[in-house]
């Protein structure tokens, strides 16, 4: 039983926490916003850090669905997937990261556009630096629950 709490914890809230945070990094060093960063509230920084709030903000009027539930829904899934040991899990979890790069590449280069920054490389290596800290962290999760002796 413990070895659930602690592996889910670890997959669901570190894995959220961390993984939201190198994004704030790595956005923030791509996109040169330092200034802005710094005049957000305790509040906002705080939603910025654990995953309930996007850095930098997204437009409005754009219906997406946040990260804060498709991180910890993939991570649900990915560690329940190590943890019955299905095979393919590695593949599985490439071609979950792939689908998720390709969707998005047309919001990766506007934001490129918006910033002028010239390519949208930069953008696509924080994704892919995001999306494998997120992977990392289920499987991390479904180790602990798979071989914890506790």
């Amino acid at each position: 039983m413990w070895n659930w709490i602690v592996g889910l914890g670890v997959s669901l809230a570190v894995g959220q926490v961390a993984t939201a945070s190198l994004l704030i990094f790595l956005r923030r060093y791509v996109e040169q916003r330092h200034q802005e960063f710094r005049q957000f509230s305790k509040t906002r920084k705080l939603r910025l850090f654990v995953g309930l709030d996007s850095y930098p903000p997204v437009d409005v009027s754009e219906k997406n669905v946040p990260a804060w539930v498709t991180g910890p829904v993939e991570r649900l899934f990915f560690t329940t997937v190590i943890v019955y040991e299905v095979s393919g899990a590695a593949i599985a979890m490439v071609a979950w990261i792939t689908l998720k790069m390709l969707s998005s590449r047309k919001y990766r280069e506007e934001r490129a556009k918006s910033v002028g920054i010239g390519s949208a490389l930069p953008f696509e290596y924080a994704g892919l630096l995001g999306n494998l800290s997120s992977m990392f962290f289920a499987l991390v999760g479904g180790l602990i629950i798979l071989k914890a002796p506790f």
